[in-house]
């Protein structure tokens, strides 16, 4: 029985979708929307103090993983987007020229916040989605405007300090807009191998029943 050159186009339709189904998809993470351009810094902010500065100057948008948890107010449980928060446990980010000082709750990272893995860019103040899974890991994107090159400080929103326990582990990069040109997400070339072999076999069949 003759595959019909129906079946052929009908799978390179199919590779098409996929290939664009994955373009759609990375829209929607750090690596599809940005390009690393520094290695990482690996940062711990305990919650005893306002905060933790990095050693590398940072501006524009700056991919940040953030895990851990701790205590604040004596028995008050936290993660960086722990709901009962209030935005004053939170996490907090600072630079150089304006350091993190105890009780700055207007100072949340959610006011930098630009885009989330998984979610895509996302309007100002948006959240993550809280993660009650142990680490309480989060990545996302701040954009650090027209902030010149400074270290920043990451730390627990807090006015009294003694009481707290636990830290943040932080992975940050440095970023540019715009993926890499030219190397495409391995979703995307799982997807586009896949469709591309639906046209091969279709073809190897239609000739081997011709």
């Amino acid at each position: 029985m003759a595959i019909s050159k129906h079946v052929v186009v009908r799978a390179g339709l199919l590779a098409g979708a996929l290939a664009t189904s994955a373009a759609a998809s990375a829209a929607t993470t750090i690596a599809g929307a940005f390009t690393r351009i520094s290695p990482v810094e690996q940062l711990t902010a305990p919650f005893t103090v306002p905060g933790t500065q990095t050693l590398r100057a940072y501006s524009g948008f700056v991919e940040v993983n953030v895990s851990g948890s701790g205590y604040s107010a004596g028995s008050a449980f936290n993660d960086a987007f722990y709901p009962g928060g209030f935005g004053y446990y939170t996490l907090g980010l600072g630079w150089s020229a304006a350091p993190l000082l105890p009780g700055q709750p207007t100072r949340a990272i959610a006011n930098s916040i630009s885009f989330i893995e998984g979610v895509g860019a996302v309007p100002f103040g948006t959240l993550p989605a809280y993660n009650p899974t142990p680490p309480h890991a989060y990545r996302f994107v701040i954009d650090l405007g027209a902030l010149a090159a400074q270290p920043l400080q990451f730390g627990v929103l807090d006015g009294v300090y003694a009481d707290n326990g636990g830290a943040y582990d932080f992975n940050l990069y440095q970023l540019r807009a715009g993926a890499t040109a030219g190397v495409p997400e391995p979703e995307s070339w799982a997807l586009t191998i896949a469709g591309f072999a639906l046209v091969g076999m279709a073809a190897r069949r239609r000739r081997a029943f011709a």
